[in-house]
């Protein structure tokens, strides 16, 4: 078998570190084991070496620095640098030899997962999602952005100047008091929605996915609840004002029929992405990359397929909530995830600890948006403080409505809060108090 690497290429770049010390940026982009050549890999390791201590990297350096590891080739050394490289190919030679170690670390994987399927010992299940999460991994261990403190605050200064601009604008939910508390989503942040069953957090969801998809973002809304008819006869009820039930058993007359193919082709314009058969991480991850989704929308947390097949279940979904914060800080998007409650939040307003399974997920989620039901005394309460009015309860009485709790119980960096909406289960959407355009 040839075994991919470039002899050639990997002398021609160390050359250059040690004739031009503006090609030594490239250090921080390759690691040692991308160096196919053993005299490379120890060369280089000197080179980052005294790069690190902020020594001169030149020809006596490296050479007094192979000379302690046991290499005293100076013949190769002085060959190195018999012809003068193109430094401004630098960028091609790194890429290059990424790319053969990256092709070297695939074939490393997958024959040792040829090996291991071979003995026949192994579980299939477990080789497969060893081997999704190794090639996963490979490629992705270089950080090409700057630690640099100062380059950290120009990157900063930067976020904050766009934090107002068109392009934050498209990042808003649509749901006007969701973003005035958090002035909506926002890149490498995980957004948990919580409730118990059948208080709308998939409707909640749904109205989202549309909003930001009118708003020109490109959507991935993963579903292990529902298949995918289910979820688009959601989306086509939330928006045809016709009748669930009528909708649900197919007893509309051709006027509705009219309305729902308009409905239809309206939203068929929207990059909405629906997939129910991504179960993984690795999986979720290679459907990220298929769709290049802007945000990405889970429902819900406790239906993924665990990594850890033999751990607790409260490890299970620790790790599974670690992975998908780790999601969205790779591919610089937000991600709403949507979570179970325990059974206690249905005797009470719920709290944190009440997030099922878990307490990872409150750790690594950047804010915890819960959906409640008040009762009776939560309702007359929130009248008298002036959150919500009698024309409002009455309004949702007429309707046949509910009244919902939406609580900011965590922010990051922002404040907490709640406000009050009125749910709509016949048509699966939600309207606040403050814009009923919603």
């Amino acid at each position: 078998m040839n075994i991919p690497h470039s002899i050639e290429i990997e002398q021609t770049l160390l050359g250059n570190f040690l004739l031009d010390k503006n090609t030594l940026y490239a250090i921080e982009k390759l690691n040692i084991d991308d160096f196919y050549n053993e005299f490379h890999q120890a060369m280089f390791q000197v080179v980052r070496n005294l790069r690190n201590d902020n020594k001169t990297v030149d020809y006596i350096q490296v050479h007094e620095g192979l000379k302690k590891l046991g290499l005293n080739d100076l013949p190769y050394l002085n060959s190195l640098i018999s012809n003068i490289p193109f430094s401004e190919s630098t960028d091609h030679y790194v890429n290059t030899i990424r790319e053969k170690s990256i092709l070297r670390r695939l074939i490393s994987e997958c024959q040792t997962a040829i090996s291991m399927a071979t003995t026949g010992q192994e579980d299939p299940r477990s080789i497969k999602a060893t081997l999704a999460n190794k090639l996963d991994s490979i490629g992705t261990e270089q950080n090409e952005e700057s630690d640099r403190l100062q380059d950290i605050f120009l990157k900063l200064i930067d976020d904050i100047e766009n934090s107002n601009s068109k392009e934050q604008k498209k990042y808003l939910t649509g749901i006007t008091d969701l973003d005035i508390i958090t002035t909506g989503l926002h890149k490498e942040e995980v957004v948990v929605v919580a409730a118990r069953p059948g208080v709308g957090k998939t409707a909640l969801a749904l109205q989202i996915s549309r909003n930001l998809a009118i708003n020109g973002l490109n959507i991935l809304l993963l579903s292990r609840e529902m298949s995918k008819a289910q979820m688009a006869k959601r989306f086509t009820l939330s928006k045809s004002n016709i009748n669930g039930k009528r909708l649900r058993t197919g007893n509309v007359n051709d006027e509705e029929w009219k309305i729902i193919i308009e409905t239809m082709i309206k939203l068929s314009k929207l990059p909405i992405n629906i997939n129910t058969t991504c179960r993984s991480i690795p999986q979720i991850k290679n459907k990220l990359r298929e769709t290049k989704a802007d945000v990405l929308i889970i429902d819900y947390l406790q239906l993924l397929e665990p990594m850890n097949k033999s751990a607790n279940r409260e490890q299970q979904v620790s790790e599974l909530s670690r992975e998908i914060k780790n999601i969205s800080l790779d591919f610089k998007i937000p991600v709403v995830l949507l979570s179970q409650l325990n059974r206690n939040a249905d005797l009470r307003r719920p709290t944190l600890a009440d997030l099922r399974e878990s307490g990872a997920i409150e750790q690594d989620a950047n804010s915890v948006v819960f959906i409640h039901l008040p009762a009776g005394k939560e309702i007359e309460k929130a009248v008298k403080e002036g959150l919500i009015t009698e024309e409002f309860l009455q309004e949702c009485t007429k309707n046949k409505n509910k009244v919902v709790e939406v609580i900011i119980a965590k922010q990051r960096d922002g404040e907490l809060g709640e406000f009050y909406l009125q749910y709509m289960p016949n048509k699966l959407t939600f309207l606040s108090i403050s814009n009923r355009r919603e």
